[in-house]
Formats: C-alpha cells, structure tokens, sequence
C-alpha cells in the first residue's frame, strides 16, 4: 500500500520549448501547446507537471534563425541544467530538433563534474 501511495504521488517535470523556426516546416512551435492541450498524456496516465515553456526569440527563417535559435537554446540550457542539479526527473518536449542543442548543453553542463554523459535519442521520424 505504501508503496502504491509512493508511485501515485510521482510525476515527471515537463520543460517545455516552443521553438520551430529553426526547422523546415512552420507550425512546430505549436507542440508544447498542443501536447499541454491535448487529452493524450492524461490518457497514457504520464503524471506531468510543467514547470516553464522556454519561447523561441524569433528572428527570422532560415540562416537569419540562426540568432534565435541560439538565445533560445542558451535559455533552454540554463532550465534543464538547474534541473538535473536538483535532482529532478525531466521531459524536454520542443517543436524542432535544435531545442537538443539546450537539452544536452544543459544536461551536459550539470553532470561533467561527475563523469561522462550517455544519451539515447529517440527520433519522431524513424
């Protein structure tokens, strides 16, 4: 019983990036939004507590992304860093690929004093 109490009051912090331009296709930055108004993860019983959604600085398409993404993932970095010095469980859920640039930047930053990073990516196009 103690155990199911334990389990049932457990949840995964959720960092969220709502970042698209730096991708080929417009509409990617609405994810977070999507997902957090989505009636799917209450459905597969993910307990998720968002803690922020990092909003891309918009500053063009293409190669003029390219500022944007940066400042967007420099902020992304700082959030999931924080989060591994605390401890926490951690989800990252983003609109493009660069938002992996924040997240292992973050992660990367926050574990080096203990040794080497492992990392599995899993793909949405495989």
């Amino acid at each position: 019983m103690k155990r199911s109490l334990r389990l049932a009051q457990q949840f995964i912090n959720a960092v969220g990036c709502a970042n698209g331009n730096g991708g080929r296709h417009l509409g990617c930055e609405h994810a977070v939004k999507v997902l957090q108004n989505s009636k799917f993860l209450e459905k597969v019983r993910v307990p998720i507590r968002w803690k922020t959604v990092v909003e891309e600085t918009a500053t063009g398409r293409h190669y003029e992304a390219l500022a944007g993404v940066t400042q967007t993932c420099q902020r992304l970095a700082a959030q999931t860093r924080k989060a591994i010095e605390d401890k926490e469980e951690l989800l990252v859920i983003g609109g493009d690929h660069s938002c992996a640039m924040g997240t292992w930047s973050g992660v990367a930053s926050a574990v080096r004093p203990y040794g080497d990073l492992g990392l599995i990516w899993v793909d949405a196009h495989m």
